[in-house]
């Protein structure tokens, strides 16, 4: 991928833009093809979810109010907003992870770098979701495997903001004309665009405030059929069939007009600081939305950390009562052996790759609701594996689906009477350089235009409980359904 030298002052000067972009189509001409170019650029401190939403409401556009994503995690100040795809692919079966990243590095192969790439978040990024299973019933709201280029992402990182702005040469473009779009663009997102006043964080479920507050507790036939596959899994573990099973329940709420994507986002946002915010529209009036806790996989350079994150219990009522559930937690052998289940799992996964894991002590990821316990496991990434190699390896954790993983996701299919699509399935990014993040799509909904699906999930082991397992999914519908309405 030719990278051309430090173009930090294109935006500060429109004419050094045009003779930037002139010179560039002449290398189009010579070439006789289209050519991808990727500017990195210096951005006043923005929030990229303001600077979204303004686009989508102020546009008519197809493209700004179609596919586009949005990560956010306060903790690490990380903000990235993507929109308008320049290039996409869609693909569909067993070998999506491969296609995937083959597809990337034919991109990055014909693709021109140029800015400033020592910025936050520079550089040209591939927004990927990857569905549960790698075949989906049609029609589906998401292919088993969506990448897309955005024409424009924004980021934020601590202070910094930075600007991707990704366009499409062709030989009969003018590149005075896009000089000049490109600029009037540019000098809208530089404006600065306040970040929502924040709303402040519950220490308890904000249940009881939800109009819809009854809707999880009155939905006795579908939470009789969790109850009666709980049953039928415990029966599955106590014959050796599989030592876990992770079961999903999905709520259905049928409302007009559904909940305000960016007003649930900024309540995601105050209300789970130590989640990871996201969502993704895939342009046909549906967008799927989150505040997961968990990250599956996060590479930068060689640096590798893997997420093990299983075994919950609720938050106390006090400080001391608090404390006596996480001490129990911590201690408790259900949760422990599910736990290492998922850690065995992921370290099995990396040590076939010839990756080296190293997993730290478990501790707890205590959020407003819920808290659970937390393995990071470290590694150094040989330079031949691809960032996609090892999600292929890794998803679905047991975490997500069970052990044995095949077993497990049978068993899923034949209990579960709705698609699981993106939930408890890989959202994430990767740039050109290989690194990327990947969050698990958990305490997720999908919405569209009249109705709003919810997800929530438990794990199966050994020494479940129907009724304990029942009530955790109640407690996270409950939770998701106060922020969405």
């Amino acid at each position: 991928m030719p990278v051309t030298p430090s173009t930090v002052d294109l935006l500060h000067d429109p004419k050094l833009l045009q003779r930037f972009l002139v010179n560039c189509h002449r290398t189009v001409l010579e070439k006789g093809q289209s050519q991808l170019l990727s500017l990195s650029l210096p951005l006043a401190s923005v929030d990229p979810l303001r600077v979204l939403q303004r686009m989508h409401r102020e546009s008519s556009s197809a493209q700004v109010n179609g596919q586009n994503c949005y990560f956010y995690l306060e903790k690490n100040a990380e903000a990235i907003a993507a929109w308008e795809p320049v290039w996409q692919v869609q693909v569909e079966g067993t070998q999506r992870f491969i296609q995937t990243r083959q597809s990337i590095r034919t991109v990055l192969a014909n693709i021109l770098t140029a800015g400033d790439l020592d910025l936050p978040f520079a550089g040209p990024h591939f927004f990927c979701s990857f569905t549960f299973f790698d075949q989906n019933p049609q029609p589906a709201p998401f292919a088993a495997a969506t990448i897309f280029l955005p024409r424009w992402q924004i980021s934020r990182s601590s202070l910094q903001s930075s600007l991707v702005a990704n366009l499409v040469l062709h030989p009969d473009t003018e590149p005075l004309e896009l000089a000049t779009s490109l600029w009037q663009d540019v000098q809208r997102f530089n404006l600065d665009i306040p970040t929502a006043k924040p709303e402040p964080t519950p220490t308890q479920p904000a249940a009881a405030a939800s109009p819809l507050s009854q809707t999880v507790g009155e939905q006795t036939t579908g939470l009789e059929s969790f109850r009666t596959a709980v049953t039928a899994a415990l029966e599955g573990i106590h014959t050796d069939r599989f030592c876990k099973l992770v079961l999903a329940h999905a709520l259905d709420i049928n409302s007009s007009p559904a909940p305000d994507v960016f007003h649930t986002l900024t309540r995601l946002r105050s209300h789970y600081p130590d989640c990871y915010v996201f969502s993704h529209s895939q342009g046909r009036g549906q967008t799927f939305l989150g505040a997961s806790p968990e990250r599956l996989i996060r590479l930068q350079g060689e640096d590798l950390i893997v997420d093990a994150l299983a075994g919950s219990a609720p938050r106390g009522a006090s400080p001391l009562e608090d404390e006596e559930i996480a001490d129990r937690l911590l201690h408790s052998p259900k949760d422990l052996w599910e736990h290492q289940i998922n850690v065995d799992f992921i370290c099995q996964a990396l040590e076939a790759l010839k990756i080296s894991p190293q997993p730290q002590p478990p501790g707890l990821l205590q959020l407003p609701n819920i808290q659970h316990l937390q393995t990071l496991i470290t590694a150094k990434v040989p330079a031949h594996l691809h960032l996609l190699d090892i999600l292929a390896a890794l998803h679905p954790t047991p975490a997500v689906a069970g052990s044995p993983r095949a077993i497990a996701c049978d068993y899923i299919r034949r209990y579960e009477t709705f698609e699981r699509s993106l939930y408890a399935a890989p959202l994430g990014w990767i740039d050109y350089q290989g690194n990327g993040e990947f969050i698990v799509g958990i305490r997720s909904a999908l919405i569209s235009e009249h109705s709003t699906r919810l997800y929530a999930g438990a794990g199966i082991v050994a020494g479940s409980a129907p009724d304990q397992e029942v009530a955790e999914i109640q407690l996270k519908l409950q939770t998701l359904l106060s922020t969405l309405y």
